[in-house]
């Protein structure tokens, strides 16, 4: 496998499976694409004329995070945190790994996204 195939893949296919899932959504991006597309060809600085297709890309992007651990960084010194009114040390020389999927994810439901309804209509 050529690096970069598996997490492409894998984003397209849940690209295709959020969209067949909220057709709504479907036929929305489609109709904004085909107008802009009014010669029937596609180039990407077209992309800038379709706001809801580049939310779309973006979401797919957010929700469907394939690498969940982001690249590992240590700290050069010690590292003082203050979370939830408690102090943590994170000691010099420590390898801090970031989990992606959490950050994609956080604060994330359903309603505030993908069940909204787009342009007043559902």
């Amino acid at each position: 496998i050529i690096a970069g195939t598996d997490t492409t893949s894998s984003t397209l296919d849940f690209g295709i499976a959020l969209t067949a899932k909220y057709g709504y959504i479907q036929a929305k991006i489609r109709k904004e694409l085909l107008n802009i597309m009014k010669d029937g060809s596609f180039n990407l600085k077209m992309v800038h004329s379709c706001p809801l297709f580049r939310a779309y890309v973006h979401e797919v992007l957010r929700i469907s995070s394939v690498a969940y651990i982001g690249v590992g960084h240590v700290v050069d010194e010690d590292k003082y945190i203050e979370y939830n009114g408690r102090e943590y040390k994170i000691p010099k020389q420590r390898s801090i790994l970031t989990n992606m999927n959490y950050i994609h994810q956080y604060n994330y439901s359903e309603s505030s996204t993908w069940n909204k309804d787009i342009d007043g209509d559902k």
